[in-house]
């Protein structure tokens, strides 16, 4: 896959290519992590592009504009509460229980093939009729009581109207829902700020299927210039960059249960919560899929293990030893348990891309090698391509020296940020066949070092 991005957060262009094994090298706040939040961003955007979920955003666009007549007309208690009804029947999705279509094992075939003359396939006609009939009554009751108002009411039933009229294959929705994923990866800060007059491009090619490009103009996502249709079903991306998300997940002795997130955080939330059909103590045994990976976790846990009891996460050193709550363990610990958790509850096997922002900052240097060969394992026992960026140059030659050990290198691309003379903005520069220019930039600090320790021993 090839990834091109222009005007993005702090890069003014990068073409990359996404191999297994992709690092990126630079020093902080270069434009390193962009590119992480930009391929989650794409991936899970994409990934959300089916017809329920689609639907979704169908619902919440009509539900948005339901509040709009509280503001425009004075609206009584009783109709205010018909109102607010119909709004969690949409937010909530009620809808999907309401009809038995909805309920049907073949739903998902049937829904994404089955068409109707107007366009629209089964499930979204079964949705329009419920909600127009809903609809419908709301504003027989709101006209009952404000016959003063009529046309207001009516210019308001038009416009939900004119939203549910619409199919889902409507690129409005699509953009919608790709908008929603990017404003919170970027906080709503998309386009580069110093190119504020040039539109910002993201392109991702595969091979055999349709490029998949995104035209932002002032942070917004240009609909008539974007093209987000694509041949296949995405898979998840995982983005993994603060190893406490362990502490946020398991609080205070409570396990936190949220609904599922569209935000890196929030999906590596709901991944790290156990399934409930899992037994308790036997929760975090590992398979015997890859024997290597085991015992590197084996080194790192000591030969302990991790125990989820009571609805919180526990290591136990040994067999019969006191259980220590996992927030007073050390972060390293917390970075590989982070893995060990997501290959265990098989998280791997239905993501397709996993992102991880400075695994290493937390990790003491011996650490740091064993984190680059597990990652090289995992890249190549479960077929995952991972981007990860880095400015150690202990973890980034652990990489390149683990994937040579393997019979992985092939498949490992090496690039690192470089300054645009004229700005404060930078390029990726891909450097695969020459890593010592790699080396080089991370090795200033050393040189320094050595400097500044000739120069205190010629002042003594």
């Amino acid at each position: 896959m090839k990834i091109e991005i222009n005007h993005i957060g702090l890069i003014e262009t990068a073409k990359i290519s996404v191999n297994s094994i992709t690092v990126i090298a630079g020093n902080n706040n270069t434009g390193k992590s962009t590119v992480g939040k930009v391929l989650y961003s794409v991936a899970t955007g994409l990934n959300l592009l089916e017809p329920l979920k689609i639907l979704k955003e169908k619902a919440e666009t009509i539900a948005i504009r339901l509040r709009r007549l509280n503001r425009i007309i004075p609206v009584d208690v009783e109709n205010d509460q018909r109102i607010s009804e119909l709004y969690v029947y949409l937010i909530s999705e009620a809808y999907l229980e309401d009809n038995d279509i909805f309920l049907k094992d073949d739903f998902s075939v049937s829904a994404g093939i089955e068409l109707k003359r107007d366009g629209k396939n089964i499930m979204e006609n079964e949705f329009d009729w419920a909600v127009r009939s809903k609809i419908e009554d709301l504003v027989t009751n709101v006209l009952l009581e404000n016959l003063e108002y009529e046309k207001v009411i009516l210019d308001w039933k038009n416009d939900l109207l004119e939203v549910l009229e619409k199919s889902i294959n409507d690129d409005n929705f699509k953009s919608n829902i790709m908008q929603k994923v990017f404003d919170v990866e970027f906080s709503q800060q998309i386009t580069n700020i110093n190119f504020s007059e040039s539109d910002a491009c993201i392109s991702i090619q595969e091979l055999n299927q349709k490029e998949i490009r995104l035209i932002f103009t002032n942070h917004k996502l240009r609909t008539d210039l974007s093209q987000v249709n694509t041949n296949r079903n995405f898979s998840k991306a995982i983005y993994i960059d603060d190893p406490f998300i362990l502490d946020d997940t398991y609080s205070s002795g409570i396990l936190r249960r949220r609904g599922p997130s569209i935000s890196h955080q929030g999906l590596v939330r709901e991944l790290l919560i156990p399934k409930a059909s899992l037994i308790d103590e036997n929760l975090f045994a590992l398979d015997e899929r890859e024997e290597k990976i085991d015992r590197l976790f084996s080194q790192i846990f000591n030969d302990g293990k991790l125990v989820y009891k009571g609805r919180s996460l526990y290591y136990e050193e040994n067999e019969g030893a006191p259980l220590i709550n996992f927030k007073n363990l050390s972060t390293g610990m917390k970075s590989f348990s982070i893995l060990y958790m997501l290959i265990q509850s098989n998280s791997f096997d239905e993501c397709e891309y996993i992102i991880l922002d400075e695994p290493e900052i937390h990790l003491h240097p011996d650490w740091q090698l064993k984190y680059a060969e597990l990652i090289v394992l995992v890249s190549k026992s479960f077929n995952l391509k991972l981007i990860i960026t880095s400015h150690s140059p202990y973890f980034i030659e652990a990489i390149e020296l683990y994937s040579k050990k393997h019979d992985y290198f092939d498949d490992v691309k090496f690039y690192r940020t470089v300054q645009n003379e004229k700005s404060m903005n930078y390029t990726i520069q891909d450097v695969t066949s020459e890593l010592n220019v790699l080396y080089q930039d991370l090795a200033k600090a050393f040189y320094s070092l050595e400097e500044l320790r000739d120069e205190v021993t010629h002042e003594k």
